[in-house]
């Protein structure tokens, strides 16, 4: 996975098939916004810099709540990448996904479920798709039609409002915007997305950059070739949330 799918991942949308009429608003022109260009350049060379970490994620919107534990690491010139995800509302599930050459695997520890997502490339992260050709920071920002570099408290604040026609995601009229905010070093400390009236914000806290450690932390998953292509990443989340609603019934019933 790249740059932008390691510090996004906790802000995965659908996207759709179809094309919606392409929005009349003029885009930013790359060449435009050298200080955002220089953010990009500098938030990449920080996480170049940092190939091997356990990355803890805390995400809290007003309809949703997950903690996520996101491990990379390059050994053997090969790049590993496992996160845990734990959705706590609105329904409670736990996800462990794991890249592999062309697809994504979700195993679910609690009911052993082990599926492939096919979640690349038909249903990707929203800065994740592989950038070729130009610069990869000109095409992220020709995405945006606002791209404004400033503060927030002691951080640094890039603000980027996406088209939604131009990365395929529906309603078409409902721009996303997303707030990295990253210290002078590049390290990025939150990420907040706007969108429809609804706001989430992830908290990022890096626990460690050690290789053995990293190693050791991330969680234990099967073999990918031998995750199961007959059920769907659906059906798989649908029974883990049934898991999770009969095991808190279960304590409920234990308690009285």
């Amino acid at each position: 996975m790249n740059f932008f799918c390691q510090i996004f991942g906790s802000f995965r949308l659908k996207v759709s098939l179809g094309f919606a009429l392409v929005l009349a608003m003029p885009l930013v022109q790359a060449q435009d916004h050298v200080a955002e260009q220089n953010a990009i350049r500098l938030m990449k060379s920080w996480r170049d810099a940092h190939p091997n970490y356990h990355l803890h994620i805390d995400t809290i919107g007003q309809f949703v709540k997950t903690s996520a534990d996101s491990f990379r690491w390059i050994e053997n010139s090969r790049e590993f990448s496992k996160t845990d995800y734990h959705l706590v509302q609105p329904n409670e599930a736990r996800v462990v996904f794991e890249s592999a050459p062309g697809d994504v695997i979700a195993y679910f520890p609690e009911t052993h479920d082990h599926v492939l997502t096919k979640m690349l490339p038909g249903d990707a992260d929203l800065l994740t798709p592989k950038l070729v050709g130009n610069d990869y920071t000109e095409q992220l920002i020709n995405l945006t039609k606002v791209c404004q570099l400033g503060t927030a408290g002691q951080l640094n604040e890039l603000k980027l409002v996406f088209v939604p026609t131009k990365i395929n995601v529906f309603p078409s009229k409902a721009d996303i915007t997303i707030f990295i905010r990253f210290d002078n070093d590049g390290m990025v400390h939150e990420i907040e997305q706007r969108r429809l009236g609804l706001k989430q914000v992830s908290t990022m806290n890096f626990l460690t950059f050690d290789l053995a450690a990293v190693k050791q932390a991330a969680p234990a998953t099967p073999d990918p070739g031998l995750a199961n292509g007959n059920k769907s990443y659906e059906d798989a989340l649908q029974d883990d949330i049934l898991y999770f609603m009969k095991a808190r019934l279960q304590r409920q019933r234990a308690s009285l």
